[in-house]
């Protein structure tokens, strides 16, 4: 729906979900959601083109999941991600919680290997948003290439830790 924040191409909850071999496109014009908004315990996102969205990918916190031993691990490897424009959030993909509910939010590690990211931003593109201090993202062998000027590029927000090895990423 054109104007609103709540509505996705994909919003899903469940146990040890796989998106695979997908082509998600970009949402409606003037849609303001995410492409892919996931509250899943044992997320696993591979070999998918996705394209546009306020975020590319919202993975985020579950009432019903959060006690699951699974839930503390997502992992996205393989994927084609293209930002599209500066009109919606530079970020482009947030971990960890969206209620409020802090206990709640995922608490373990978001794994992020082998993934292509091409941003086509002017402005500036952050990859991750990790919702805490206590949220973690493990990205190894991506390719990270902005548009814009190599300093528009920044691999997290705010909060939250991060290891960062063997990326390749467009220099300053």
């Amino acid at each position: 729906m054109t104007g609103r924040f709540y509505e996705h191409n994909t919003y899903t909850e469940a146990k040890n979900i796989t998106y695979q071999y997908n082509r998600m496109g970009p949402l409606r014009s003037g849609a303001e959601g995410n492409n892919l908004k996931d509250r899943s315990a044992g997320t696993v996102i591979r070999y998918n083109f996705i394209l546009g969205g306020n975020r590319l990918m919202d993975l985020v916190d579950s009432e019903e999941l959060s006690n699951e031993s699974s839930y503390q691990k997502t992992f996205v490897y393989g994927n084609i991600l293209v930002e599209e424009d500066d009109g919606l959030n530079n970020q482009v993909i947030h971990y960890g919680g969206d209620s409020g509910n802090t206990s709640q939010y995922r608490k373990g590690t978001l794994y992020f290997y082998h993934n292509t990211l091409f941003s086509l931003r002017s402005g500036n593109t952050i990859l991750l948003r990790l919702s805490t201090n206590d949220k973690q993202a493990d990205v190894r062998n991506n390719i990270l290439i902005v548009q814009a000027a190599g300093d528009k590029l920044a691999l997290l927000a705010e909060s939250g830790q991060i290891t960062i090895k063997n990326n390749m990423i467009k220099p300053d």
